[in-house]
C-alpha cells in the first residue's frame, strides 16, 4: 500500500507526463482527439441498402407463401391418411354387420329345415297309414279313429271330410315348410355372399389404408423437415428466434383455421335457414310444422367428466390407425374408449359416431361433446373430444401422440355430437 506522500508524488509524475505529451502533439491536438463522424453514405450505398431490404422482404413473402403451401399440403396428406383409416373402420363395421346377418340367416335356415323335415315326416306317416289301410281313405279314417262305421251316412261323410282335410293340411304344411326352407337357404346363401363381399372390401380397405399411411408418413417427414428450414430462414430475416417464429406461424395458422371454420358455420346456418324458409313456403307446411323437432339433450356433466378424465389419462400415448386401446389409439377409437368408460357405447367409426349422437352447433358445444372434421357428414375423417375453451383431446395422426389441440380447422363441421 502507498502512503499519502507516495500517492502524491505518483500523481505529480503522471501530470507531467500528460503535459509533455500534449505539448509534443501541438496546438490542434484537442480538435483531433474528438471522434471523426462517419462519412455520409453515397447514393449508390443508399440504393444498395434499399435493394437489399426489398430482396429480404420479397424473400420473406416467398418463404411465407411456401410455408403456407407446406402447411396446406401437410393438412391434406394427414386428412387423406385419416380418411383411409376411417374408411377401414367403416369396412370393419360393415363386415361385422354382414357376419351377424349371415349367422342369423344360417340359424333361420336350420330352423326352417327342421320344420320342413318334421312336415315331411308327417306326410310320410300319412302315406304309411294310407298304405297299411289298403289305400282306402275310409279305412285310413278308421285307423285314425275318425270313422266309427256307425251306419250314419251324414256322420260318415263328415268324418271323411275331416280325414280329407287332415290329409290336405298335412300336405300343404309340408309344401309350405319346404318352400320356407328353400327361401331360407337362398337367404342364407345371399347373406354369405354379402359377408364375403364385405370381407373382401375390408381387406381392400386395410391394404389401401396401409399404403396411405406409409405414403403419408414419408411425405409428412419431408414436409416437416422443409417447414423447419423455412421457419429458421424466416427467423433470420425477421431477426428473431426459430422458436418465436414457430409460435408466430402457429398463431397465424390458428387464426386462418378459426376464420375458415366460422365462415363454414355461417354458410351452414344460412343454408339451413334457406331450407327452413323453403319448407315453410311449401304446400302443407302448416301441418308439418305442428311436430316440433326433438330437443337437444342436456349435457350429462358427470358422464362427460368421466369421459374427459379417461381421455386425459391417455395423453402422450401414440396414434395407431384402427387401434382402440389400451395404449394405442386412433381418433374414433379414443372417443369410443372415453365414452365407454362413462357407460355409453359408440361405434369405432367417426361417421357412425356422428349418426349416433345428437347435433349441437359448434357455438353451443359443452365439455364431452364430440367434434367432427370432414367435407360432409358422410365423409368425416376425424373426431375429437371437446374439453372447453375451443380445445379438444384428440388422437391426431401417425407419429403424433394423444394431445390437446384447438378445434378450429378448415375442415371442422358446423355441428358436433352430444352423447345422450
Amino acid at each position: 500500500m502507498l502512503d499519502r506522500r507516495s500517492r502524491a508524488r505518483a500523481a505529480a509524475t503522471i501530470s507531467l507526463i500528460a503535459l509533455a505529451t500534449a505539448g509534443a502533439v501541438g496546438p490542434h491536438s484537442a480538435a483531433h482527439a474528438e471522434p471523426t463522424p462517419p462519412p455520409a453514405p453515397t447514393q449508390g450505398q443508399v440504393d444498395a441498402a434499399k435493394a437489399a431490404a426489398a430482396r429480404a422482404a420479397a424473400r420473406a413473402v416467398a418463404l411465407q407463401r411456401e410455408l403456407d403451401a407446406a402447411e396446406t399440403r401437410l393438412d391434406a396428406v394427414s386428412d387423406r391418411a385419416a380418411a383411409a383409416a376411417e374408411a377401414y373402420n367403416g369396412a370393419r363395421v360393415l363386415l361385422a354387420t354382414r357376419t351377424a346377418e349371415a349367422d342369423a340367416a344360417v340359424r333361420a335356415a336350420s330352423a326352417t329345415a327342421r320344420s320342413a323335415l318334421a312336415a315331411k315326416d308327417d306326410v310320410d306317416d300319412l302315406a304309411a297309414h294310407t298304405y297299411m289301410a289298403g289305400g282306402s281313405l275310409g279305412a285310413f279314417g278308421t285307423i285314425l279313429g275318425l270313422v266309427e262305421g256307425t251306419g250314419d251316412v251324414a256322420r260318415n261323410a263328415a268324418d271323411l271330410d275331416a280325414v280329407t282335410g287332415f290329409r290336405d293340411a298335412t300336405l300343404v304344411s309340408a309344401q309350405t315348410s319346404a318352400a320356407r326352407a328353400a327361401a331360407a337357404q337362398r337367404a342364407a346363401a345371399a347373406a354369405h355372399l354379402r359377408q364375403k363381399a364385405a370381407a373382401t372390401a375390408a381387406q381392400d380397405a386395410f391394404a389401401a389404408a396401409q399404403t396411405e399411411q406409409e405414403a403419408a408418413a414419408a411425405e409428412q417427414t419431408a414436409l416437416e423437415t422443409r417447414r423447419t428450414a423455412l421457419v429458421a430462414e424466416l427467423a433470420r430475416l425477421n431477426r428473431t428466434s426459430a422458436a418465436l417464429e414457430q409460435q408466430r406461424q402457429d398463431a397465424l395458422a390458428a387464426a386462418r383455421a378459426k376464420a375458415e371454420a366460422r365462415a363454414r358455420a355461417r354458410a351452414a346456418a344460412a343454408a339451413a335457414a334457406a331450407r327452413a324458409t323453403a319448407a315453410s313456403a311449401a304446400p302443407g307446411a302448416r301441418s308439418a310444422s305442428v311436430s316440433a323437432p326433438q330437443d337437444l339433450p342436456e349435457p350429462d356433466s358427470d358422464s362427460a367428466r368421466t369421459a374427459i378424465e379417461f381421455a386425459k389419462a391417455q395423453l402422450g400415448e401414440m396414434y395407431l390407425w384402427a387401434a382402440a386401446g389400451p395404449d394405442r389409439w386412433d381418433c374414433s377409437g379414443l372417443t369410443q374408449g372415453a365414452w365407454k368408460a362413462a357407460g355409453h357405447g359408440l361405434t369405432h367409426w367417426s361417421v357412425a359416431q356422428y349418426r349416433e349422437t345428437a347435433r349441437v352447433p359448434v357455438s353451443d358445444l359443452a365439455p364431452g361433446d364430440l367434434v367432427f372434421f370432414g367435407g360432409s357428414p358422410s365423409t368425416i375423417h376425424h373426431v375429437g373430444l371437446y374439453v372447453g375453451d375451443g380445445m379438444m383431446i384428440e388422437a391426431p395422426r401417425s407419429g403424433k401422440p394423444v394431445r390437446y389441440s384447438s378445434i378450429y380447422r378448415s375442415s371442422l363441421l358446423p355441428h358436433g355430437g352430444r352423447v345422450g
